[in-house]
């Protein structure tokens, strides 16, 4: 299943209210990072494809899915700030 695919999957998901209740807030951010990742070109990827063989182009741009997905709120980024600006202010666990 590649990134189209799924966002397809996730936005046609229909649930009770009941479960809507527990699936939600994560449903919400599921489509978010599908929507950034489809939204910066990279629909074509597998779910399945490992990180090691994506090129240098895609794992900056998946990188950029994930800052713009984490909203973070720091002087060190904005709009017009490059995508290193953004990755560098990015959290690591």
């Amino acid at each position: 299943m590649n990134i189209a695919e799924a966002q397809a999957f996730f936005s046609n998901l229909e649930f009770t209210p009941e479960e809507e209740t527990v699936a939600g807030k994560v449903l919400v951010e599921i489509r978010q990072r599908l929507r950034f990742l489809n939204d910066v070109g990279l629909d074509y990827l597998t779910l399945d494809r490992l990180s090691a063989t994506l090129s240098g182009g895609e794992a900056q741009r998946i990188q950029l899915a994930t800052c713009l997905g984490s909203r973070l709120v720091a002087p060190a980024t904005s709009s017009t700030s490059p995508p290193s600006a953004c990755i560098a202010a990015t959290p690591r666990a």
